[in-house]
């Protein structure tokens, strides 16, 4: 393909991701025109920040938002510098413009550089922007789009321009948006120290050793002023926590949700299938391990955060408190579903990446997932999305199983905007939502 072909397609891609936003954008202002969910804390957090630093005065804006936001101020950074180019701060408490610039733009960033990643395949682009709670976030006023721009062009700088300072810098801008973006940082980091030589790695090291030492000295002032915890604000509700078994729900939402299964009919999975059945002892031992983590990951970290037991809301909760939590046994009764989906990730979803590529990865999941008490799709969005763009860099499954797999997630994402658009729901107030207002489902 031409150079001036692949450049009309990567930005033929992004003005299509720009008018499916703009249709959901209108639909937003004529259904949900007022801040919901996370964007009740964000929205009168971001204008009170505004009007501070803008106006000197938040007076006219009493709020204690700013104190329960438990993410660092990135989010609210370009509305802030808008409003002081301009003189301001209308651009900071409209919720309209902040869905664009919290939400759209970034996931326009996100788009572009998911074109970089799979060479243009417009089919494997919309499979991972339709993944249900990326095409959600990239439609509101959350922090997820922009930290995961800013994640996925560290990794592009680091693994494919080797320009260590500027991936760096912009795995920083990715932890300003959620500090949980430093363990993928730090993924990144050690896959280059052990793959660069030389004068290469004490670059890296220099240029990733320094975001290092930021983060641990920002992380320090954070636990001595939250008194024992890594959140900003409310961090009562948000308390650390022995969670195994949302990675296992992680490797579920990537396999069902995110597009795993289309890994299984890769062609470099079939063309490896007869060798595997002559030695089927051998290839039995990682079902056994993955068997035995998924029961311990259940029997031993499954928790229960209130916010799941407050609302149904999320598709998750629902699912959660009507059929997980009925009786106990039915906890185990996706656990085949955690195993095939572990095996697929660690042997065919990225196959051509070494060992220790892998465990960089995992413990990036482990350090994230774990020791978050709530169950929440979108803290999924990293892996399922860092995961698609690596095995990007491949050849992809076969061109049916991608285009099949982009159709199933963008009907998916489009029956969900309606349900959440046209089906509102009366709703009591529960912890998260004081007051009355209808409530609307989303992942």
């Amino acid at each position: 393909m031409s150079e001036h072909a692949t450049w009309r397609r990567r930005w033929g891609i992004v003005a299509g991701y720009g008018l499916w936003s703009a249709a959901i954008q209108i639909w937003s202002r004529l259904r949900q025109p007022k801040p919901y969910m996370d964007e009740l804390l964000h929205v009168p957090a971001c204008c009170q920040l505004c009007r501070r630093l803008v106006v000197g005065s938040e007076a006219a804006f009493p709020s204690d938002s700013l104190q329960r936001v438990t993410t660092p101020p990135g989010l609210y950074s370009l509305p802030v510098l808008l409003a002081w180019w301009s003189g301001t701060t209308t651009v900071c408490c409209a919720v309209g413009w902040l869905r664009w610039l919290g939400g759209v733009l970034p996931g326009a960033g996100v788009a572009y550089e998911l074109v970089q990643w799979t060479d243009g395949d417009i089919a494997a682009v919309v499979s991972v922007l339709a993944f249900l709670p990326l095409a959600f976030v990239c439609q509101m006023f959350y922090t997820d789009a922009g930290a995961l721009y800013w994640l996925l062009l560290s990794y592009r700088l680091h693994l494919r321009r080797r320009r260590y300072v500027s991936s760096a810098a912009a795995g920083v801008l990715s932890a300003w948006y959620r500090q949980s973006s430093i363990a993928w940082h730090a993924a990144l980091a050690v896959w280059g120290a052990a793959q660069e030589r030389g004068l290469r790695r004490r670059r890296l090291l220099l240029a990733h050793g320094t975001a290092g030492i930021l983060y641990v000295v920002w992380l320090s002032m954070r636990w001595l002023r939250q008194s024992g915890t890594l959140y900003f604000g409310d961090a009562e509700r948000h308390p650390l926590a022995l969670h195994t078994a949302n990675v296992m729900y992680y490797f579920a939402a990537w396999w069902v949700a995110g597009g795993g299964w289309s890994h299984l009919h890769s062609s470099e999975n079939r063309a490896s299938r007869r060798p595997r059945a002559k030695a089927s002892r051998r290839h039995l031992l990682p079902w056994l391990l993955a068997t035995t983590i998924a029961v311990a990951a259940v029997a031993l970290g499954t928790r229960v955060h209130p916010f799941v037991l407050a609302d149904n809301r999320h598709y998750t909760f629902a699912f959660y408190r009507h059929i997980i939590l009925r009786q106990r046994w039915r906890r185990w009764a996706l656990l085949p579903l955690y195993v095939i989906s572990m095996i697929t990730w660690w042997s065919q979803a990225l196959p051509h990446r070494r060992l220790f590529e892998k465990l960089a990865l995992l413990l990036a999941l482990l350090t994230t997932l774990v020791p978050t008490a709530l169950l929440e799709p979108r803290y999924f969005i990293p892996g399922v999305v860092l995961t698609e763009a690596l095995a990007g860099s491949r050849p992809p499954p076969r061109r049916r199983w991608v285009r099949l797999r982009a159709a199933v997630n963008l009907l998916v994402a489009m029956a969900a905007f309606y349900v959440f658009f046209e089906s509102p729901f009366p709703r009591p107030p529960d912890l998260h939502v004081p007051d009355d207002s209808p409530g609307r489902r989303m992942p």
